[in-house]
């Protein structure tokens, strides 16, 4: 997921009898999207060590040049080496471990309303009008939320207002790529939800509210899909 932080890791063994120095090097491309958690890794004689690496995909990557990153099926993939730094190059020539992930963007999540006749758009957030409503009643309309990453996502609407419930399973469900799924918002607004009441009026006024989709893979970032 863009803007994500993962972190991979693969074993290194040494079964030689002499102590040696291993170089992790990553392309210099991808300097700023693959960082190991150390460059040089000691190991004494028949050891093992664990090697971490962070991976944080980044919007670079769409960037003309980065021939690790294939822009049609969102796939990065590249090599890390191992180079034994006490030994010359020609004698040893580095181990490549492969890495292979497939890229996606949290912005690809798209929330929409069934009836498009109550939706309008302002500064690219999807406006939902769904009427009067009373504090004696319960609105309801229907919207869809669509997976258009190349990945299976869990999601979640975050931070709901008390006045408002999503079914089925209070808005969690688990999309996989393409998929859509439907859900009903239900709005039961209360005295306390009308900004006049603050004010010791019950005056008719708008009541406002921001739905806010979250994803397992995005929990932590400043990425939410609203409407």
């Amino acid at each position: 997921m863009m803007s994500s932080c993962y972190q991979l890791s693969f074993q290194l063994c040494n079964g030689s009898s002499g102590t040696q120095a291993i170089s992790v090097r990553v392309p210099a491309p991808l300097k700023n999207v693959v960082r190991a958690g150390s460059a040089m890794v000691y190991m004494p004689p028949n050891s093992q060590r664990t090697v971490l690496v962070k991976l944080v995909p980044r919007e670079l990557l769409y960037e003309d040049g980065c021939q690790q990153f294939d822009k049609s099926n969102s796939i990065l993939s590249f090599n890390i080496h191992l180079y034994v730094a006490s030994q010359p190059l020609q004698d040893y020539p580095p181990v490549k471990v492969p890495v292979y992930a497939i890229v996606a963007n949290f912005q690809d999540l798209t929330i929409a309303c069934i009836a498009t006749r109550h939706m309008s758009n302002f500064l690219n957030t999807v406006l939902i009008d769904v009427g009067d409503c009373s504090i004696y009643e319960t609105l309801w309309t229907e919207i869809h939320l669509t997976n258009n990453t190349a990945l299976m996502q869990v999601c979640a609407f975050m931070d709901l207002p008390q006045a408002v419930v999503l079914e089925p399973s209070f808005g969690f469900c688990k999309l996989l790529p393409g998929q859509r799924r439907q859900f009903k918002v239900y709005i039961s607004p209360e005295v306390r939800d009308f900004p006049s009441y603050s004010i010791g009026s019950l005056r008719n006024c708008n009541y406002f509210f921001k739905l806010m989709v979250d994803t397992v893979a995005s929990i932590g970032q400043v990425a939410t899909v609203s409407a």
